[in-house]
């Protein structure tokens, strides 16, 4: 191990000659965490450093620390954010978990690190009319409707969001980029996503892992086969 003799600790503390560099907020500290999610660094369900190591990391107090990431446990990239055991990257079950999946390989296309010819997304949605666990007031002063209806909003306009960006590099980079969606009558208990067919994430409820070629595989295929027969065509306007 080398030590610069200017930062070589004296009587146990380090002493340096050099400015010191204004303390980072919690909203840079979590810009860069954030990072790290979507770059799959931090992968889905992956325990997150300790908040003293990231504290030490990013030279601030573990208060500062604490804000970052209870920013983004709001925001639903991590879960048990706590003064005791190390939060966790959440496996997050939303759209949110896919517009991340997506990103990453975005943001290289646009720093010119990627320069595919051709980008195909097919994605399956729960049809707009099946029925979901949602929940119900006690008093029964609606029957579940408007929280359907929000339900039904926020996926179409997720499902805008993940259209439009993707297309977005046909006018950017000249790319030949298809987007589709096809509704499902049904809401499949597992999530699979796969780029260029090697599996980018997998979640069913809680757990997380790699699984075999055969198994993405096979289920590449039962994608296939659900595209192909009983989902069909989604309304994304209202």
């Amino acid at each position: 191990m080398v030590v610069d003799p200017e930062y070589a600790p004296v009587n146990g503390r380090k002493r340096s000659q050099r400015p010191q560099h204004p303390q980072r907020t919690h909203r840079e500290v979590a810009d860069e965490l954030r990072a790290r999610i979507r770059s799959g660094e931090l992968s889905a369900g992956r325990r997150m450093p300790t908040q003293a190591r990231l504290a030490g990391e990013f030279g601030v107090e573990r208060g500062t620390v604490r804000q970052a990431l209870r920013s983004l446990q709001s925001e639903r990239l991590l879960g048990n954010v706590s003064k005791g055991a190390p939060a966790t990257v959440a496996v997050c079950l939303t759209a949110m978990s896919l517009t991340l999946a997506i990103g990453e390989p975005l943001r290289q296309i646009h720093a010119g690190r990627l320069k595919p010819a051709k980008v195909d997304v097919r994605v399956l949605l729960p049809g707009r009319d099946i029925d979901l666990a949602f929940p119900v007031a006690v008093e029964g002063r609606d029957d579940g409707h408007a929280v359907h209806e929000r339900w039904l909003s926020m996926r179409n306009a997720q499902g805008q969001v993940l259209r439009h960006d993707p297309l977005a590099l046909r006018a950017t980079h000249g790319i030949d980029v298809r987007v589709s969606f096809r509704a499902l009558p049904s809401t499949p208990p597992v999530k699979l996503y796969l780029l260029n067919g090697t599996e980018v994430l997998f979640a069913f409820g809680q757990g997380t892992g790699t699984r075999d070629a055969t198994f993405v595989e096979q289920s590449r295929l039962w994608f296939d086969a659900l595209r192909g027969t009983i989902s069909s065509e989604p309304v994304l306007t209202d």
